[in-house]
């Protein structure tokens, strides 16, 4: 079995939360037990909302903070997109410049092991802004000169147990 993420190239996974709002507990479960069996320590999740103001209840305010816990969870609103605080359409990144940190992150995180899963809650990952703010986080480890692969994480509901899988790079 071929394990992503491993050695020189950085590996970051794109999560869409939709439908996970009651079963956070589950998911984190299955995402830590997935990783685990790829042979990574427990994931750093970055919400790249620009609010965190939800209907679903897991994630809504701190609650999905409180529930992974303070170490494995960053806010980066300045990766949410600042249309939504407009009624605009269209995706406009806050501060594309934060990719930096993005990556910074994965780097840093890679060397324990661990792989960084940037959220938000769209379900579709080709109409929502982690495209975007995945093509930033591409770009700059270019600039660096670092090989990296965006994993597009699913995470499948069957009979109210989480199935992750990240067979899909963007």
């Amino acid at each position: 079995m071929h394990k992503v993420g491993h050695g020189k190239v950085l590996t970051l996974l794109a999560w869409g939360y939709w439908g996970w709002g009651n079963s956070t507990r589950k998911f984190v479960q299955a995402i830590d037990a997935f990783e685990r069996k790829e042979g990574f320590n427990q994931p750093i999740f970055v919400d790249i909302r620009l609010q965190r103001s939800a209907r679903a209840p897991g994630f809504s305010g701190i609650n999905f903070e409180r529930l992974v816990g303070t170490t494995r969870y960053w806010w980066m609103p300045e990766l949410g997109n600042a249309n939504i605080a407009t009624n605009k359409d269209g995706i406009r990144i806050k501060d594309p410049f934060s990719a930096r940190t993005l990556v910074t992150l994965a780097k840093h995180y890679q060397r324990e092991k661990r792989r960084v899963i940037f959220f938000c809650a769209c379900e579709e990952f080709g109409y929502c802004h982690r495209k975007q703010v995945a093509k930033l986080a591409k770009k700059e480890a270019a600039r660096r000169r670092w090989r990296v692969k965006i994993g597009l994480l699913d995470c499948a509901k069957s009979a109210n147990r989480a199935i992750p899988s990240a067979s899909q790079f963007y």
